[in-house]
């Protein structure tokens, strides 16, 4: 029992505190540097996932979204049309499809997640298919049932053109139930299929890696304290170099966390507020050319309102993007693609009204309307560019952060211990 005297009575001498002094502040800057380095490191985990895993997906889902509203478009456009522009048309169609299995399988790969088989056949079962848009699916999921609905889709077209193709009435049934498919189920899936939600914590401040840097450096001062009270020394160059140095570390942290969350925000705002609604914007309007071409095509009680409505939706949701900050040039594109609404709600109501132009007119109108296409292609794909550079900006802001915390107090912890040392030599 006599060494455990000896130790306590070491311990009790001030070369003995000074000595715990020592390894307290070793293990602190241990700590301090392990959180730092991990809270960067989770932090860059996310924006790589927000970047690469929900980046891809989300880009898959406009695509998918793009090419099945044109799709469901030119499915009825090949009816109206005749000579050449039936194969166009055609064409045009299975190019679309092959746009769409092409970004299936490519947010696919992106998804870790396997959608079992027996869940999928259940899912796409004829008896579920009406409530696959309201029912709660994984990505997995929705990107599993979308590509096991897209050659069903396909299917009925293709066979919705053979028939008609022999002026077959039940052509146009064909038609019209691939049409309900595409617009009621598959792009609404491919809709919920974005999230411009950043994950959680990657927007937020560091607050408890920050709050175990004030701890560590308050550790430092109150030493500081300690030793010019024991030693008669005001200052102690090696604590005070630590604590600054501690200082630098999480202010580096603090700062550069702060402009990843700020750029992640934005990537998310902007994805909001304009590359989300363009890209519904541009498929309603696709749905709309649809729409018109089944009217004309398969007559309905009560189509002018419904084609109405489509178009107030259409002319509210591009409303709402024009009040948000926009370059000269995308305010231009959507200036024009505004006036191109308002023509086409003069068409359609011209066109569905008693004194309407011949059919063949209507037709042409109908499969020659480009230019709201072409104005909104240009703004999503700038606001796309935009939406990747945020994030692209969020993670240079982290580069290096997390090696920098780590060497920082690492020679923190190395200066605490040199203007410790000699004080301690002092009493031997």
């Amino acid at each position: 029992m006599a060494w455990r005297s000896v130790v306590a009575a070491h311990f009790r001498r001030t070369e003995g505190k000074l000595t715990l002094i020592v390894a307290a502040v070793l293990a602190a800057a241990g700590v301090a540097g392990l959180v730092g380095v991990l809270s960067i490191g989770q932090r860059a985990d996310l924006l790589t996932d927000l970047a690469e895993r929900r980046g891809a997906v989300n880009a898959a889902a406009g695509e998918i979204y793009r090419a099945l509203a044109d799709a469901d478009a030119t499915s009825f456009s090949v009816v109206l049309v005749s000579g050449e522009q039936v194969a166009v048309q055609q064409q045009a169609f299975r190019d679309d499809i092959v746009a769409a299995a092409a970004a299936l399988d490519y947010a696919t790969k992106a998804v870790p997640e396997v959608a079992s088989t027996s869940r999928i056949n259940e899912l796409t079962s004829a008896a579920r298919r009406a409530y696959l848009a309201n029912g709660a699916l994984t990505t997995a999921e929705r990107l599993a049932v979308l590509s096991s609905l897209l050659p069903v889709y396909t299917g009925l077209v293709e066979a919705g053109w053979v028939y008609s193709s022999r002026v077959d009435p039940v052509g146009t049934s064909y038609l019209n139930e691939a049409s309900l498919l595409a617009r009621e189920t598959m792009l609404e899936l491919a809709k919920d299929l974005r999230d411009a939600t950043p994950p959680a914590g990657v927007d937020s401040f560091p607050w408890f890696a920050v709050t175990v840097g004030l701890a560590m450096v308050l550790l430092l001062v109150m030493i500081q304290r300690y030793l010019a009270r024991r030693t008669r020394r005001r200052f102690n160059v090696g604590m005070v170099a630590a604590t600054v140095l501690t200082l630098v570390a999480f202010g580096w942290l603090a700062a550069s966390s702060v402009v990843a969350a700020a750029n992640a925000a934005t990537s998310a705002e902007l994805s909001r507020t304009h590359l989300v609604p363009l890209t519904e914007i541009r498929a309603e309007a696709r749905n709309l050319d649809g729409a018109q071409a089944r009217a004309l095509i398969f007559p309905l009680v009560g189509d002018l309102d419904e084609l109405t409505t489509q178009v107030n939706r259409i002319d509210g949701k591009l409303t709402a993007v024009r009040a948000t900050p926009l370059d000269t040039e995308a305010q231009y594109a959507l200036d024009g693609a505004a006036v191109v609404v308002e023509q086409w709600r003069a068409a359609i109501a011209r066109d569905f009204s008693a004194t309407r132009p011949g059919y063949g007119e209507i037709a042409k109108a109908i499969t020659g309307s480009e230019e709201l296409k072409v104005d909104l292609d240009h703004v999503i794909s700038t606001a796309s560019r935009q939406v990747d550079q945020s994030i692209v900006d969020a993670r240079s802001a982290l580069a290096g952060t997390d090696v920098g915390v780590a060497v920082l107090m690492a020679v923190a912890a190395a200066a605490a211990v040199g203007g410790l040392w000699p004080r301690i030599a002092e009493y031997r």
